[in-house]
Order: structure tokens, then sequence, then C-alpha cells
């Protein structure tokens, strides 16, 4: 179609884009008055979109499904928000001892009784407030990364023990925190399987990512993680520790808490060593998961830094997450279209290894996606791309960039000479649109003016803009 050819898809995005309006809640409610609904709400993204993660057999394929994909997109959604909720969260500046430090400072100032200029005493605003305040999610992550280090001890425990039939299947949830750190761990499967071979985690390593039920977890609404009650119970009983990390450190945080003196020493540089606190500490009056916590922090201190390159995943992970938010393809009208070409895309990636040997390509922003879905089911991925590659594929999420924009251009070249494809385009929700009403129409053998297409695509692009801006709640 003519439509498809790189020029004229630049002019459909720019005609669409020029009758575009921003939208505002009072105009987003008067152009989509239903978009606020609950009904329109839990139709984006649409339901049927993950009907594949119950179907019993995967197909032919043993590449990640569109439904896995999409649930990963809600998962980052999660990440997203429970990294802005840490740091803006003021319970928790209390509990990490993170406080405004006021400077005590004399200025000149008039004074009408005595009609003269005067010293008059003051202070001087705190600069370091706002970065200080960030300061807690790495807090935050220290602690996740301890408790992902006892969650996937017991858990490979557990399943050795249980002697499930089929090792690929995850019997609990993990706390939101644990999943955390695990989602950015698989993302760096040289170092996840040599930990794995170390530490013996047999069970865990076999382990498919459970997509089903932690977008059952998920609120698509709020982006809120929930954990079932078994999984939380296994939690409490089984690894002996709170479900809730976010809610815990709030409690706990508290004065009259016996663990307030340990997490508050966070935020006081440099770090007091939680050994010196013992005599501060009544650790006669802990509880069992209470003094469970507590010797985690102080394991966390013996590993530090292992621990710290856990940390670093995550935090490394951040912009990627950032990148998806900004995209936010979950609410896309295109969303179906936009991960099935991603598959389809990521599928030529992998040949690209082969057709390539020896030679660093490097992902797409949708191409990127799709690979971190399947490295999230460790040993199912490492099959799946040395069947299909002959090697093993390590993901290096380390390289600068400068490095990455270098090899991008040079993954370029091989894609359009072997696929006929450019490689590099707009993901904005428009292109995407316009790509999947492209596909429609090609398939049912029709095409339409450039006037009516435009019109279909930017009502639906409108439409959704409206879901999102009406989901959301009202700004502070």
């Amino acid at each position: 179609m003519s439509h498809l050819v790189p020029r004229h898809l630049n002019d459909l995005h720019a005609s669409i884009a020029d009758n575009s309006d921003l939208i505002y809640p009072h105009t987003a409610s008067a152009l989509h008055p239903k978009a606020a609904t609950a009904e329109a709400q839990d139709k984006v993204p649409d339901p049927t979109l993950f009907a594949s993660l119950t179907q019993p057999t995967r197909g032919d394929s043993d590449l990640p499904t569109v439904g896995e994909c999409a649930v990963h997109l809600e998962l980052l959604e999660v990440f997203h928000k429970l990294r802005i909720n840490v740091i803006r969260s003021s319970a928790l500046d209390t509990t990490f001892g993170v406080r405004i430090e006021k400077r005590a400072v004399f200025q000149r100032g008039w004074d009408d009784a005595k009609r003269d200029y005067v010293m008059k005493p003051g202070h001087l605003k705190d600069e370091t407030w706002g970065s200080r305040r960030r300061q807690k999610w790495s807090y935050f992550l220290e602690i996740a990364v301890g408790r992902f280090r006892v969650w996937i001890g017991k858990m490979d425990w557990f399943l050795k023990a249980l002697g499930l039939e089929d090792r690929t299947r995850l019997p609990y949830l993990p706390p939101l925190d644990v999943l955390m750190v695990w989602h950015a761990f698989l993302l760096n499967p040289r170092d996840y399987d040599q930990a794995c071979r170390r530490d013996s985690l047999t069970y865990v390593a076999a382990l498919r990512f459970p997509w089903e039920a932690v977008h059952a977890a998920i609120n698509r609404r709020d982006w809120k993680y929930t954990q079932p009650k078994a999984s939380a119970d296994w939690t409490q009983e089984r690894a002996n520790m709170e479900p809730d990390l976010f809610q815990f450190l709030g409690w706990a945080g508290k004065p009259s808490n016996g663990l307030s003196a340990a997490l508050a020493r966070y935020g006081v540089q440099p770090k007091a060593p939680i050994f010196s606190l013992d005599e501060a500490l009544d650790t006669q009056g802990l509880n069992s998961r209470d003094a469970a916590f507590l010797a985690m922090l102080r394991q966390g201190e013996l590993d530090k830094e292992a621990n710290g390159l856990l940390v670093a995943n995550v935090q490394r992970q951040a912009a990627f997450v950032d990148k998806m938010h900004a995209q936010l393809w979950i609410r896309s009208p295109a969303l179906e279209g936009t991960l099935r070409r991603a598959g389809d895309r990521y599928d030529k990636f992998l040949r690209l290894f082969k057709l390539c040997p020896g030679q660093r390509l490097v992902p797409t922003l949708d191409i990127d996606l799709v690979w971190h879905t399947h490295q999230c089911s460790a040993a199912a991925y490492r099959a799946s791309v040395e069947q299909r590659t002959g090697v093993f594929l390590n993901h290096d999420d380390k390289l600068g960039q400068p490095v990455l924009k270098v090899e991008l251009e040079r993954t370029r070249r091989p894609f359009f000479v072997h696929f006929g494809e450019d490689y590099e385009k707009c993901f904005c929700w428009e292109c995407e649109m316009i790509a999947s009403v492209l596909e429609d129409d090609d398939a049912n053998g029709q095409q339409e003016s450039l006037s009516t297409l435009t019109e279909r695509v930017r009502v639906n692009v409108e439409y959704h803009r409206c879901v999102e801006i009406l989901r959301r709640p009202p700004a502070l």
C-alpha cells in the first residue's frame, strides 16, 4: 500500500498531530462523557489481550506472547508508582531520619522600633532537602535486596521439599519489593545464571515468570499490587517477612517501635553501622518477624558489596521503566498491534544474531520490551535463544549511552538489508495506531482516503487519551 511508504507515514502522523488539540480534564469530559465510567476504564486495555495467559499450551512459538508483554507493561507501571510513592512519602522521611536541616543565621534587617538596621535571627533554606528525599529510594532498595535474598533461598528450599511435578510453576507470588529485585536480576541473565549455580538454586532457576498470577494481583486503575492471601500467608509463615514492605516501614519508623533507631540511621551520613546500635535497641521486645527483620539488616551490612550489585540492577532498570511509563503503551488504542509487531521484530532481531555472528546488536524500545519479557523465564530463555542463535545471549544493561548510539546504528544497517524494514521508528500512539489501521485495511483489501484514515486514528487516540486523563486522580 502506498500509505506504508515511510515518507507517507510521516505525512499521516503530521496531519493527525495538526488536528489534535491538547486535552484537559474538563475538555476530556465534554469530548467523551462516558470515558470516566468504570466500564470504559475497565476496557482499556482490552481484557481479551490477556486471554493467552490462561491457555494450557503456548502453541508453536517459544517467544513471549502478546498477553505476557502486556502484563510486563502493567508491572512496569506498578514499579514506577512504587518508586514515586517511596520518594514522596513523609512517613518514610521519618522512618529513614530524613529531616529538614535548618541552619540558623543572622541577617541584617530593618527594626521599626529602633528605626535602624539590626542583625535579626533567621534560617537558611535547606537546598539538599529534595535530593535527600529522593535518596530514600536507595535505602528502600537496600532493604528490598536483603528481603529478596531471604525469599529466594526459602522458596528454593520449599520447592525442593514440595517436589512438584511441574517445576516451572511458582506456587506463591513474592511481595512487590522482592518481585522488583528478582525482575531486575533476571534482566542480567549471565549474572542470574551464575548466582543460581553458585548458591545451588536449581528449583528457582527453572521457574517460568508467573505472568498470569501477576496480572491477577494488579489493579489496572491505580497500579496497586496486592499479594493473594495464600502468598501473603506463605510470606509471613514460611519466609518470616512482612508482605508489604512499604506499609511496614511506615509503621516501623514510628518512635514507639523497637526498629525505629535501626531504620533512622539510613538518613545519617555517613551511615552508622547497625552493630553499634545494639545497645539502643530493645531487642527483647521484638516479635519474631521484627527480630528477623533486624537480623536481615545486620546481614545486609555484611553483604553490602554483593547487595550493592542487586541494588544497581534495579536502579539501572528505572530508566527503562520511565521510558515505558512515558510511552504508556498499556493505555494505547494500538496496544495489541504494537506488541504483535514488537514480537515479530524481536524474532527477526534474534535471527540477526545468527546472520551476523560476533556482532553486538542493540534493540529498539519495542524489541527491548519483548527481550526483557523473554528473559524473565530464565531457563526457558536460555534454551530458546541457544536453539535459535546457537549461543547464550546475555543482556548487558551496563552499556553507556554513547556506546548504545553507535551500536544502534550498526544494528540498523543489517536489519534493513536482511529484512527490508526500517529499524528505528516512532512509537507514539498516533504512529502505532496508523500502523494498526493500515494493517487491518491491507488484510481486508481496502485502502481508505487520507482524510478518512486520519480521522479514524484521531478519534480513537483522542478517546483513549480521555479515558487515561479521567482515570487519574485530580492534581493536587
